[in-house]
């Protein structure tokens, strides 16, 4: 990271590993996975480049780290992370064009989250991020209307 000696950076890994503590036991509540299913159901909805891998990201429920309690984490903690994915990003999509780090860096990294329908996104994630809960709320509205 950009300031690696910076306090918040300490504070968001703690973050992290409270988050992937708690996202292992629900993926172990369900076998594997956030759905039931478990790591079968993740391996059937897989691409041809994922089949036989295993989930990854634990600790992340709907677009938030499990332990913010339904709330965004802190700018203070993340303003180096987000400086530093630019400063990462830029670099490297200048060096190699777009589609390269698309298809090898950032892809990869929001399959896992591709292979989630907005349903089930909302349903597991409305427990556990204001995002999901509040995108749930309006469709409700916007569906009586």
């Amino acid at each position: 990271l950009y300031d690696a000696g910076a306090y918040e950076i300490k504070e968001f890994k703690d973050l992290m590993r409270l988050s992937d503590l708690l996202g292992t036991e629900l993926w172990e509540e369900n076998g594997g996975w956030i759905l039931p299913g478990g790591a079968n159901e993740y391996n059937c909805r897989c691409s041809k480049s994922m089949k036989g891998s295993q989930p990854k990201y634990i600790g992340l429920v709907g677009g938030r780290l499990l332990c913010a309690e339904r709330e965004k984490v802190s700018k203070k903690i993340t303003e180096d992370l987000k400086f530093s994915m630019k400063s990462i990003i830029g670099s490297l999509t200048l060096a190699f064009g777009i589609e390269h780090v698309w298809k090898y860096m950032l892809y990869p990294i929001f399959e896992e989250l591709l292979l989630l329908t907005p349903y089930e996104l909302r349903n597991v994630g409305s427990k556990y991020s204001s995002v999901c809960t509040s995108h749930t709320s309006s469709t409700k509205v916007s569906n009586i209307s």
